[in-house]
């Protein structure tokens, strides 16, 4: 973390812990640059701010990186562990700047966050005397607790509040393409292609000439249609101390604030 890359030190943050997930998910508060700074709000957040960035950065980022649906594909026997296609192997196909201005061929690649605050399951604890099969017992907390499905298309998440898309696409530049002199050279397309999160604001997806590239620019908050964001409470101030004014007219002592 530097809160000025052109002249400040870099800091590494603290480690993540399914903790700072969890309170993560139930805390807003607005970052000062300031790592040790408590966070104070309701829910209490009881760490420093520098827990609090580390785990909304992994929330975004397991969130919004994306890339081109045929850039990876699933291992032999598994729905879950991804491999990228080798141009060697020969079953990569390079995607087209046209293909890649539809929605459907991006596909989120990273491991969803579950429920519980981890990107696996963890085995399943038996106690003594219990004899349930722990397969059987895993694929129960599985089912409880699913995850996202892998190389998902963008257009089967969810809308945000107000019933607007997921994601938004637009092409910017010349689209036209252009013959490469060397047939053994793909075309050319000098557009870009730009797909906006718009459940994390600020959460931009490239793609150019077959490269892809994730950046976010934003306050690293998920967008609300109504915002609460509970402060904490001025300081109570003390009691003035109070004065006391003799009245030589009516010989009388009065206590004013």
């Amino acid at each position: 973390m530097c809160n000025s890359p052109a002249s400040g030190e870099w800091t590494a943050l603290p480690d993540l812990t399914p903790e700072d997930i969890r309170a993560a998910r139930n805390t807003k508060a607005s970052f000062t640059g300031d790592l040790e700074r408590k966070i104070i709000t309701n829910p209490f957040f009881f760490k420093q701010e520098k827990h609090y960035l580390r785990a909304q950065i992994a929330r975004i980022s397991h969130s919004t990186r994306l890339a081109p649906g045929k850039r990876f594909r699933f291992q032999e026997e598994s729905t879950e562990d991804i491999e990228e296609n080798t141009p060697e192997e020969g079953d990569i196909v390079p995607q087209t700047t046209q293909e890649m201005s539809n929605k459907a061929s991006w596909v989120h690649y990273a491991r969803s966050i579950l429920n519980n605050c981890r990107v696996t399951h963890l085995e399943p604890e038996q106690e003594d005397g219990d004899e349930e099969d722990p397969e059987a017992l895993l694929k129960k907390i599985k089912a409880a607790d699913p995850s996202e499905p892998r190389l998902k298309p963008i257009t089967g998440d969810a809308a945000v509040q107000g019933g607007f898309p997921a994601w938004t696409l637009r092409t910017f530049g010349d689209k036209t393409n252009y013959k490469s002199a060397n047939p053994a050279f793909a075309d050319q397309n000098n557009s870009v292609v730009v797909v906006r999160s718009l459940t994390w604001t600020g959460a931009y997806n490239f793609y150019t000439n077959q490269q892809y590239l994730s950046v976010y620019v934003g306050d690293g908050h998920k967008y609300e249609a109504a915002t609460y964001f509970p402060i904490q409470p001025p300081c109570i101030l003390s009691d003035p101390e109070e004065r006391l004014v003799f009245n030589e007219v009516s010989q009388t002592i009065t206590a004013t604030f």
